[in-house]
């Protein structure tokens, strides 16, 4: 197997006719001789959602300085087909394994050489992310994994077995005058009964020792995936820190076909109540079914997300302790405002109210302003709002890119404004920031780099503050995350 490495957002040229460049998709899958199985691994990314294929309709005279910030396609392919994609995490696909570094890594071929070390905590946070969510990852708009989706499965069942290790099952074994304690109950049911002189004796008594069943069928099933994962991810599984030991030559072939497997598995669950036994009789049977549906589905499993941004947002709201979800009784704010103690901080944000002029009456909006994090600062006395955006920030001269816009700005001064009566009645003052991620920040230790400030005339008039773009080096916000 193939490994590659990429970059989610990153230009890769389209073209398939020599002579390729470096920054062919082409020469970067190293199939330059083989174009055929490069179309063909094309067609199968070409139906997914996060690959971008673009095929310019216009000329380099026509993109304003924005357009080309937001694609981020450098002027070398702005005129030509190109590639991108917006995912993060591994894909396997036709025997080529694709590795997707964030947009925000500098220096990718640093982190290679460096071992994957960023790589290896970016999958960390993926897993996280994923448990936090009550969610699967795979790359599709809805971010949940299909059944076949193999590699993602078998990332679970890694984990699984680093945690709680093989299925065990006991089970007893009775020998007579054997080495293991006396079986009392046994004994007297079914041993003979001496007397010598007054003292009535069993003779021999039953002992009984607990042994581990080593051929439980699903630890046999357990055993085969174990082999088969390994030798289908063996290139990838150093990125995940797992070393499966290969004592082992049980092949799922050597124990029956998927359709007993799963039936054993489904009848093992029947009689198991254990929770942690029962989510891995369940992930057995899901890689089972992959199996089963590799020759009539995709050639395509993946471990990742195509929205980082939510994964950015997640690693924010934990580490920066959204209180959004919590009582103002819990937060000991006092309640001076027409609203019950029992009402969440997030309720406090009015909904939008509409009128049916046609019915004459009133109906209130599903949802209204949502926050990312609101952080009650019982020490400082702070209400602190933050924002995550998944953004990358440059000044250049007298321009900047990759910057919140309006309405960014606008809804972080609405925010503070929603929230102002009940912060001031309990003498609470407000920070108001956009966090956004930065690779290698050495400047950061454990607070961020203040990067830039926005501020609005309009809302200054209001007595609001400029809100502060704090930038987070992603290594040392990712281990307070993973903490």
């Amino acid at each position: 197997m193939t490994l590659i490495v990429l970059q989610e957002l990153q230009a890769y040229g389209a073209n398939v006719t020599p002579p390729f460049r470096d920054n062919d998709l082409i020469s970067k899958f190293r199939l330059e001789e083989n174009i055929d199985l490069f179309t063909k691994i094309m067609l199968e990314l070409n139906n997914t959602t996060f690959l971008k294929h673009r095929k310019p309709k216009i000329r380099v005279s026509d993109l304003s300085l924005s357009i080309l910030a937001d694609e981020e396609i450098p002027e070398s392919l702005i005129n030509e087909e190109t590639y991108q994609f917006t995912f993060v995490g591994m894909i396997k696909v036709m025997g080529i394994t694709l590795i997707v570094y964030p947009k925000y890594i500098k220096d990718v071929d640093k982190d290679i050489s460096n071992q994957f070390e960023k790589f290896k905590q970016i999958l960390k946070v993926l897993e996280l992310y994923e448990k936090r969510e009550f969610q699967n990852l795979m790359a599709s708009e809805n971010e949940i994994i299909e059944e076949e989706n193999s590699l993602s499965i078998a990332i679970q069942l890694l984990n699984y077995h680093s945690e709680h290790g093989l299925y065990t099952v006991e089970k007893k074994l009775y020998e007579e005058s054997g080495e293991g304690g006396i079986n009392w109950e046994k004994t007297i049911n079914e041993a003979p009964l001496v007397f010598s002189g007054h003292s009535p004796m069993y003779l021999p008594p039953y002992t009984e020792i607990t042994n581990i069943d080593e051929f439980h069928i699903v630890r046999m099933i357990q055993l085969a995936v174990m082999k088969d994962i390994n030798s289908n991810y063996y290139d990838i599984l150093f990125l995940l820190d797992f070393t499966l030991s290969q004592d082992t030559e049980i092949d799922l072939n050597d124990i029956g076909d998927i359709e007993t497997l799963i039936y054993h598995l489904d009848n093992e669950m029947n009689s198991q109540f254990i929770t942690h036994k029962l989510e891995l009789i369940k992930l057995l049977k899901l890689y089972l079914l992959s199996l089963k549906t590799e020759d009539t589905h995709s050639d395509l499993t993946l471990y990742g997300v195509t929205k980082f941004d939510r994964v950015w947002e997640d690693v924010c709201r934990k580490v920066y302790g959204d209180d959004l979800e919590k009582s103002l009784s819990h937060l000991g704010i006092k309640n001076t405002l027409n609203f019950e103690d029992s009402t969440l901080l997030k309720d406090v944000v009015e909904r939008p109210l509409w009128t049916d002029e046609q019915q004459k009456r009133e109906v209130q909006a599903a949802k209204s302003l949502e926050l990312d994090v609101l952080h009650v600062n019982r020490k400082k006395k702070l209400f602190e709002i933050y924002d995550a955006k998944y953004y990358m920030i440059s000044f250049k001269e007298n321009h900047i890119k990759g910057q919140p816009g309006i309405a960014d700005i606008t809804k972080q001064y609405l925010y503070e404004q929603v929230y102002k009566n009940i912060a001031k009645s309990n003498g609470y003052n407000f920070t108001n920031a956009f966090i956004v991620p930065k690779d290698e920040l050495d400047d950061d230790m454990g607070e961020g780099v203040i990067l830039a400030k926005v501020s609005l005339p309009i809302f200054e008039t209001m007595g609001l503050e400029s809100i502060k773009t704090i930038a987070r080096d992603c290594e040392v916000i990712f281990g307070e995350y993973l903490n």
